[in-house]
């Protein structure tokens, strides 16, 4: 309760300074009508909110060097290399997989940088805050009190309700979303670090929406690559995205074989 309530009034302030300044209602702001610019202007401010306050709270509370939060150097280009990488692979390989069984179908290519620009600083705001607050500050606090499977499941759920007020969230999308924090977040565990989780969730995000048109957790966003979903179903995600499909679960058990591999000589201690 004492990180909960300042951070609802925090972020909730500086996302309506946020609005303000872009000529935005904040209680009627279309998410689907925003450019990239506006995305950013809105995360940034949110952001600054989120990490400053993790921040002093971890200072405050845990009292431990920042770095300890999982944003040590040790193996940082391995980290953002592979998990990048691995974003990238996973995304392309769910859009192949429904092109190939004709769920979705190409239309258009449309390059438009200064809002691809936005899309990745965005992107990179969105993973780095969201990392930070769940699998670095709640989930390490929750491992003070509680095993690692408890606090890996109870920030886990965090990180999937934090999504409850999304356009066209579904039990299919909410279970996705909850798995997905289990896998990042046994990343963080078996990494002691944030790097991988943070790149992995950028490179998720950004290829699934700014490059081949997906809705990002039912939010719309311009991209370069404009397709047609045939049949909004749970093989297609429908209006939520790759997120709401049952497809993406398959790089569930994916991921966890492949943490074997690259993590099996590359753990490293905060």
């Amino acid at each position: 309760m004492k990180f909960i309530i300042p951070y609802i009034l925090i972020v909730g302030v500086l996302q309506f300074i946020a609005h303000k300044l872009l000529g935005l209602s904040y209680l009627d702001s279309d998410t689907n009508n925003l450019s990239g610019f506006q995305f950013l202007i809105i995360e940034l401010f949110s952001s600054i909110g989120t990490i400053g306050l993790v921040f002093v709270f971890w200072r405050r509370y845990v009292n431990m060097p920042i770095a300890n939060i999982g944003l040590s150097k040790n193996n940082l280009y391995y980290f953002i290399f592979w998990g990048v990488l691995l974003g990238f692979l996973y995304i392309s390989a769910v859009c192949f997989v429904l092109f190939f069984i004709k769920q979705i179908s190409f239309k258009s290519l449309e390059l438009n940088w200064p809002d691809i620009l936005c899309y990745l600083l965005l992107f990179i705001l969105v993973a780095i805050t969201e990392e930070v607050l769940i699998r670095g500050y709640v989930l390490r606090n929750l491992m003070y009190s509680f095993n690692k499977k408890i606090a890996l499941i109870i920030s886990s759920l965090i990180f999937a309700l934090m999504h409850i007020g999304n356009d066209y969230i579904s039990l299919v999308s909410l279970v996705y979303l909850f798995l997905f924090g289990i896998v990042m977040g046994i990343a963080s565990i078996e990494t002691s670090s944030l790097w991988f989780p943070i790149a992995f969730h950028f490179s998720w995000n950004f290829f699934q929406g700014p490059i081949f048109g997906f809705r990002v957790s039912g939010i719309q966003v311009n991209s370069i690559m404009k397709i047609n979903i045939l049949s909004p179903n749970l093989l297609n995600g429908g209006n939520f995205g790759i997120e709401g499909s049952i497809i993406a679960f398959l790089t569930i058990p994916l991921t966890l074989v492949v943490y074997k591999l690259l993590f099996k000589s590359n753990k490293t201690t905060t």
